[in-house]
């Protein structure tokens, strides 16, 4: 990644983290979800978003259909939370790649689940 690229992803990250600074606790309630998994989710880089979006399509669930399911939260935090970002990165890669081959991902049962909906 260019340095550039750095840069702008840094900036990102670092706007959508004041923005989560500035709502208050009601926001928060409002929204259903605590600071905490918020500022987890504001500091995903987008390339981690991205693999996110790949994988579920992969298993055949649109990244739309992705964004719009009401799991959506709770898949993108598992993504944020993975100890597997690296294979999964590697995988992804790979041109040849099926859902079979990435049963390493903890999203998979969600998103054959959410592919059969």
């Amino acid at each position: 990644m260019a340095i550039m690229e750095h840069m702008r992803e840094w900036r990102r990250q670092r706007a959508a983290k004041a923005e989560v600074a500035g709502l208050t606790a009601r926001d928060l309630n409002e929204m259903g979800v605590d600071r905490t998994d918020l500022n987890r989710l504001a500091a995903m880089p987008a390339a981690q978003v991205d693999r996110m979006h790949q994988m579920a399509e992969l298993h055949g669930l649109s990244a739309e259909a992705l964004d719009h399911s009401p799991e959506a939260r709770a898949i993108a935090l598992t993504c944020a939370n993975c100890g597997a970002t690296r294979t999964c990165r590697h995988a992804l890669e790979d041109a040849d790649v099926t859902a079979a081959d990435c049963g390493f991902c903890p999203n998979t049962e969600t998103f054959d689940r959410l592919a059969r909906s």
